[in-house]
């Protein structure tokens, strides 16, 4: 008798014992189901509680919090490339628009215009507007491919001297009509790299002309081998500028004036930047006395 009423009595236990579980888990999960519906209805981006008791319960909150942070960083990434593509337009936008309106203007007054040397003027001033016109949207298709995956670059062996004087020699008239008469430091001998040669003179061309557009005057250009593989540096005189202003240079559109220079659209060192990363390089910047320098590094052949 006493043994049926000790088995009553556990029994009872343990089936309180199991109500007080079970009420205990449904209200875990009543909170968890209250949490997921907030998040789904938008009104909350907090992550769930994962301080329950129960662990099977504590580890599927886990789950669902790591499901929520990526859920949530894609759509971040999502907002952030937005963004970035509004921000892309606007400024091919205005960059584009610029040298567009002058050449209608040029246009229309040269339609106007009854002396035959001022018509011809306008028509050579609406010509340069033109190309300029047309080296912008160069630039932009140049921009796209290259932050493509179709954009493969193929490495042979070069004599990145040779590719340096040519491309200074093809920048003469540019130099002569900015007055500026380069400091040119480059080696009697070949320097042979691993790169591109589209590629490389590329980078060259757009250094050198970042160098024309911004420089006070002076202009060095210096080639020289360091560690295994070769150090090209572009100097050219300026005013002032910040640590934080040249954390920018090599970002898209970006300008080092606040003033837009007619014809660059700040895609220059954004594009060298890219190509020279393709081909196993870096880039850097400095200023230093008045002279703000690009510093690019290239690898040596012989560090295939």
């Amino acid at each position: 008798m006493r043994s049926d009423i000790f088995i009553e009595i556990i029994l009872s236990l343990a089936t309180a014992f199991l109500i007080l579980k079970l009420v205990g888990l449904y209200v875990q999960i009543h909170r968890i189901t209250k949490q997921l519906d907030d998040f789904i209805s938008e009104r909350t981006h907090k992550i769930l509680d994962v301080s329950l008791s129960d662990p099977f319960l504590e580890s599927m909150a886990a789950n669902i919090n790591r499901s929520i942070y990526l859920q949530e960083k894609m759509r971040i990434n999502e907002v952030q490339r937005e963004r970035a593509i509004r921000d892309d337009i606007a400024n091919i936008s205005h960059d584009l628009r610029t040298p567009l309106t002058a050449m209608i203007g040029y246009l229309s007054l040269s339609k106007e215009e009854k002396d035959f040397l001022q018509k011809s003027l306008y028509i050579d001033i609406a010509l340069q507007k033109a190309m300029s016109l047309q080296s912008l949207v160069d630039n932009f298709f140049e921009m796209s491919y290259i932050d493509s995956d179709a954009c493969q670059i193929q490495l042979i062996s070069l004599d990145l001297n040779k590719i340096i004087r040519d491309e200074l020699l093809a920048s003469y008239c540019e130099f002569e009509n900015h007055s500026i008469t380069p400091l040119i430091e480059l080696p009697e001998h070949p320097v042979m790299i691993l790169g591109n040669e589209l590629a490389i003179e590329r980078i060259i061309q757009n250094l050198i002309a970042n160098a024309i557009s911004y420089s006070t005057g002076q202009i060095e250009v210096c080639l020289k081998m360091k560690g295994e593989g070769a150090e090209l540096i572009v100097r050219n005189s300026s005013h002032f500028i910040s640590d934080q202003e040249r954390e920018k240079i090599f970002d898209r559109f970006y300008r080092a004036s606040t003033e837009r220079i007619s014809g660059h659209a700040g895609l220059g060192l954004y594009i060298a930047k890219q190509l020279i990363l393709k081909q196993g390089g870096s880039v850097r910047s400095d200023y230093k006395d008045g002279m703000f320098a690009i510093i690019v590094y290239l690898q040596s052949l012989d560090n295939e």
